[in-house]
């Protein structure tokens, strides 16, 4: 692994940059150092720049975005170029430390100082991709074009869609879900979508109801829990028993984690994220399986069962408590099984005349 390094030293800018009234009004002096880890091999040994980091732009880039973006934080700044750095190719790792010098009389200069590496700072995004124009091509130049700035981590198939508002070929689309950020799922705004393609942002309420929707289609469940359910009840298994085993199995499975803790998290805070997480967890997940089991009032269980997976959601991966958070899904399935019949087969509270769906004890 190379340890080269290419430094910045003191390259300084003014800008707006700060919290306090004064900073907000007033551009001050800004200072940037950077260290970014580059493989300098190829260069030295043949005396050439073919290949290299032309850093005359990079430096170019750091001092316009100082001087433009208004940060209120030198660690958010600090953040930004560290971006900036990393969109280079070349660079492996990127050192930035970022300096206001007039920020305290008492003090010579208050700075924040970050490394980041290019898997840092990628964090998820979903994207719609259309052609109608020679799409086989297009569509996979385009997949080829944004593998080179994120991983895409599932690609949906191909398929035709009839064009709003004009006539002649269909366009054709795929979806693409991009990135590798664990905790946080970034939510686009449907204008910017529509902005980004040039196209009105009707076509997002057009082909898919609402923003919503168009992340329940491209996100899945860890398993089809209505494929599942067929194989369980033919061979006499508890239903209640398959379900707790469904739902520990999910809780450990990478893709459910990454997706169901970023809609917890964000739907403490943003309306639109909470809305994404009660049909994540009972249209696409668990009402199925109440509906197919013949349960009465499938909704009202459903969402019962959803009030368990997401408080399991929230305490075994999120606040990670133990000794809760280091059960195997066997041992959980096993303390859970009581509540998911609760949930999916006794009768319900005012229904005391109807007998609960027979299963069959797990011991």
């Amino acid at each position: 692994m190379s340890h080269d390094l290419i430094k910045f030293d003191r390259l300084r800018t003014v800008g707006i940059i700060g919290l306090n009234a004064w900073e907000r009004s007033r551009k001050q002096e800004i200072w940037i150092d950077a260290q970014l880890r580059v493989d300098l091999r190829g260069v030295g040994a043949g005396d050439s720049v073919e290949g290299g980091l032309n850093y005359g732009p990079v430096a170019r880039e750091m001092a316009e975005h100082a001087a433009t973006s208004e940060r209120y934080t030198i660690e958010a700044l600090a953040t930004d170029l560290a971006g900036i750095c990393l969109h280079h190719a070349q660079v492996i790792e990127a050192c930035v430390e970022v300096s206001k010098p007039a920020a305290d009389p008492n003090v010579r200069r208050i700075a924040a100082l970050i490394t980041r590496k290019r898997e840092d700072l990628l964090q998820r995004a979903f994207v719609i991709a259309g052609s109608n124009v020679d799409p086989e091509s297009h569509l996979e130049a385009g997949i080829a074009a944004l593998a080179e700035i994120g991983r895409p981590i599932g690609i949906s198939g191909v398929y035709e869609t009839p064009a709003v508002g004009a006539a002649g070929p269909l366009p054709v689309t795929v979806k693409m879900r991009m990135g590798i950020d664990d905790d946080h799922l970034t939510y686009l705004r449907a204008g910017r979508i529509a902005e980004d393609a040039g196209v009105d942002s009707r076509l997002v309420t057009h082909y898919f109801g609402s923003k919503q929707r168009l992340f329940l289609e491209v996100v899945e469940p860890p398993a089809d829990p209505r494929a599942m359910l067929p194989a369980v009840l033919g061979s006499g298994d508890d239903p209640a028993h398959a379900l707790a085993r469904f739902i520990a199995g999910s809780l450990v499975e990478e893709g459910f984690q990454r997706v169901s803790s970023g809609l917890v998290r964000a739907a403490a805070s943003d309306p639109e994220a909470s809305v994404m997480a009660r049909e994540f967890l009972t249209e696409r997940m668990l009402r199925p399986i109440a509906e197919q089991i013949g349960a009465d009032q499938p909704e009202l269980r459903a969402s019962l069962l959803a009030s368990l997976t997401a408080g399991l959601v929230l305490s075994r991966n999120i606040l990670r408590i133990e000794p809760l958070s280091s059960l195997e899904p066997a041992q959980l399935a096993a303390w859970i099984t009581p509540v998911v019949r609760r949930y999916l087969l006794d009768p319900l509270p005012g229904s005391a005349g109807s007998a609960p769906i027979p299963s069959r004890p797990t011991g």
